[in-house]
């Protein structure tokens, strides 16, 4: 080869050494990034392809196809996921929605009810976050924890499905299933209490639907009445799903649970974040804001030696209790003992707030309700002394002893199949619970009906009014943005490939092949 002739003066002395200029550290992590990224969505793909696979595997012997008509299938099957790989490389953006009306604002971005540009129109909820100001008040992590584990829930009915994301130079966009009834907030506000078989059908589907996320492998650690929608049907959905955590270890330490008080803080949470903002109304799409810094700012902290005796505030009834606890931002009503102890958790933590819901349901208020968080927080650690049923309520013996096995010791509490197995649930068929009759059925006038949201000025975030804006440009992956967010794009098969079809060929979802109805 060529010999290069080295000038002595000009290179590295022997024995010494140089550090890497920062744009070569930054070039080095973009790159640590990018091959990080590849290969995770690659690997989630592959797994998704192959359980697709499957599915149609177990339709065809179901069928009892023949052997020409298994291969016939089996090859449009292939054609349909080369498909599928060339549609996921194409670029979203949100022109190819129509914006309806704003369902929801906060500080990072708005909920808009939206119109897909497709033949067949349909409605979305895309939720529209704001890049900056979800990294800078460190919440890249929840926003990532939704948007995976609502991938891995593509087809769980149980909840809210998640069609596409994607992310612009400014925004992160979640495309969203849009259920028009409201949360079961609204509907607790409403009817005040709910009678002992409304209740039963309900806490029966939340049964049933946290049962669904434990078993992909997750707690939820956010069950509350404003995380469960009503479809048209007036079936439940659990939704907001930013402080999920999987549980894969025997016990977790999990990260800051922001309705929890700093003086109640576990200590075993591994990174901290900013509080978010409680619902200062019901609307199930309101965004989470930050919270404000004075509600956290306690001067007090929960002395475990000192807690609270068990009397109820005197002279306030059930009703009073009630609307005070609707017009209270920020209390952890919701939050498992466990949670506000120095210690590890698990998926019993969930069950614990489903015992606080069922509670409410029936007697009008939470059972640990106080004037502020830090007493709420007292109530919770204490309640053996604290958990009392009010004569007034005339709850049902089973009611009563469901939610005392709900509501204690996370060792003693009940697990999925034994809530189940309660007498309170007796005549419940927990096989045909969602094709069941709901007590509660939304009245929509249209299948753009808002009328179970809060109503919200019709302006964009940056206060204009809402118009279809120019589309943004690729992120540019040298900025501290758009690193946080590679991979995050994603489009869900069944809705990825009916769009294609819409586009190119005109078909409708039912005008699919076989192997796409299938799946």
């Amino acid at each position: 080869g060529r010999l290069v002739k080295v000038d002595a003066m000009s290179s590295p002395a022997a024995g010494t050494s140089t550090s890497p200029s920062r744009e070569t550290v930054e070039r080095a992590g973009l790159s640590k990034l990018l091959i990080e990224s590849f290969y995770t969505n690659r690997a989630t793909a592959d797994k998704e392809r192959r359980t697709r696979r499957k599915n149609l595997e177990n339709q065809l012997d179901q069928l009892q196809c023949s052997q020409q008509e298994r291969e016939d299938a089996i090859k449009e099957f292939g054609e349909n996921e080369s498909r599928y790989r060339r549609i996921v490389r194409q670029k979203m953006s949100i022109n190819d929605f129509l914006t309806i009306k704003v369902i929801g604002r906060g500080a990072f971005g708005e909920v808009r009810l939206c119109r897909g540009n497709g033949a067949n129109g349909d409605l979305y909820a895309v939720k529209i976050l704001k890049k900056k100001e979800m990294r800078q008040k460190d919440q890249v992590a929840h926003v990532r924890a939704e948007r995976d584990l609502m991938r891995s829930a593509s087809e769980n009915d149980w909840v809210v499905k998640l069609f596409y994301s994607f992310d612009d130079e400014e925004y992160l966009y979640l495309v969203m299933q849009f259920l028009p009834g409201g949360d079961l907030m609204t509907l607790l506000q409403r009817e005040d209490i709910l009678s002992h078989e409304v209740t039963r059908f309900y806490i029966a589907e939340m049964v049933l639907a946290i049962g669904s996320i434990h078993h992909m492998g997750y707690t939820h650690r956010d069950i509350k009445p404003d995380n469960w929608l009503l479809d048209r049907r007036g079936h439940l959905a659990l939704t907001d799903f930013g402080l999920c955590k999987s549980f894969q270890a025997p016990e977790v330490q999990l990260e800051r649970n922001p309705n929890i008080p700093d003086e109640a803080e576990e200590a075993a949470f591994n990174s901290p974040v900013q509080p978010r903002a409680p619902r200062s109304s019901t609307n199930p799409f309101d965004m989470d804001d930050n919270q404000d810094e004075d509600l956290w700012k306690l001067a007090e902290k929960i002395d475990l030696s000192s807690l609270d005796n068990g009397e109820e505030e005197e002279g306030l009834s059930l009703k009073t209790r009630r609307e005070l606890h609707f017009s209270t931002v920020g209390t952890p009503d919701y939050i498992a003992p466990e949670v506000l102890m120095k210690k590890g958790y698990g998926c019993e933590c969930d069950w614990w707030s489903v015992g606080v819901i069922m509670y409410e349901m029936l007697v009008g208020c939470p059972p640990f309700y106080a004037d502020d968080p830090v007493s709420t927080c007292r109530k919770i650690l204490n309640w053996r002394n604290t958990l009392k049923f009010p004569a007034e309520a005339k709850l049902h013996p089973h009611a009563i002893d469901l939610i005392r096995k709900l509501l204690c010791s996370a060792q003693d509490r009940l697990k999925e199949e034994e809530i189940r197995a309660h007498p309170f649930f007796e005549g419940i068929d927990w096989d045909n619970l969602r094709k069941s009759p709901a007590p509660f059925i939304p009245e929509l006038s249209s299948d753009i009906d808002c009328r179970y949201f809060d109503e919200f000025p019709q302006t964009t975030n940056n206060g204009g009014a809402i118009e279809r804006k120019p589309a943004k440009t690729a992120p540019v992956l040298n900025s501290p943005d758009a690193l946080a967010w590679i991979g995050y794009s994603w489009k869900r098969f069944p809705d990825a490939m009916r769009k294609a079809n819409q586009s190119t060929r005109g078909e409708s979802e039912e005008g699919a092949g076989q192997a796409a109805r299938v799946l």
